[in-house]
């Protein structure tokens, strides 16, 4: 039996659940950092504060220099566990085996649930909806055969949007993407890997697919053939 993973995630997480806390904040830009040291960095961005030129990562001190009309706000861990307390009970009611992807985003397993839940499609709809209407927070929706091709297509979409990748598309799904956009290459550990294929000019998930691995493993040393496999959308880890 094919898998079928879903992966539903709210875009901005902190951000999302202190707009529905101060509902004046939903349309000024809006960043999360820890505000008790000098040296502090965005953890989190709104869509506003990502079209005025900011990006997590970079210093509060520059992000204000930037965007003067910048509000940040210090993290908030308990109001974060209780919204993800509420995201969970939803969740977990449609999918036998999940596990959390990052603050704010679930990955679900549900493959042989389609007698009790319908399509995997059909899930994704309605946690969305449910999570819309229990928590009023917008969530975001890839579903796919493995758990990196869901969690790509999540990424790629807007609050309330729902992308299916339908099994064997993987392949062309992935070739144009940017070598960025595979959320495994942005932890700290694969950087260097990353800035590899930039020397390479392997711009695209398709350029990195369409290269011989012998070829890549003299440029990538041991990453290569799973690197490979990743931007052809066939492997990932195990839920």
């Amino acid at each position: 039996m094919d898998r079928q993973i879903v992966c539903f995630g709210i875009p901005a997480f902190e951000v999302a659940i202190a707009r529905i806390h101060n509902p004046r904040l939903s349309t000024r830009p809006l960043a999360i950092a820890p505000l008790n040291t000098p040296r502090a960095c965005l953890h989190e961005i709104s869509f506003e504060a990502e079209q005025a030129g900011l990006a997590v990562g970079m210093s509060v001190e520059q992000a204000r220099r930037i965007c003067p009309s910048l509000h940040v706000l210090a993290p908030h861990p308990a109001r974060v566990r209780t919204a993800e307390a509420s995201l969970l009970h939803i969740v977990s009611r449609y999918a036998p085996v999940w596990e959390p992807a990052q603050p704010g985003t679930f990955v679900l397993d549900v493959t042989g649930t389609g007698r009790l839940f319908g399509p995997p499609c059909d899930v994704a709809a309605t946690v969305q909806h449910e999570v819309l209407s229990r928590s009023h927070l917008e969530g975001v929706a890839g579903v796919g055969s493995n758990k990196l091709v869901a969690q790509t297509a999540a990424t790629l979409i807007q609050p309330s949007e729902l992308y299916d990748v339908r099994p064997g598309s993987e392949p062309m799904f992935m070739a144009p993407l940017s070598v960025r956009t595979l959320p495994g290459l942005q932890r700290p550990c694969m950087r260097q890997v990353l800035s590899r294929l930039e020397d390479l000019n392997l711009d695209t998930l398709g350029d990195v697919a369409e290269s011989p691995v012998e070829a890549l493993e003299v440029a990538l040393g041991d990453y290569a053939g799973q690197l490979s496999r990743w931007a052809q959308g066939i492997d990932s880890l195990p839920v």
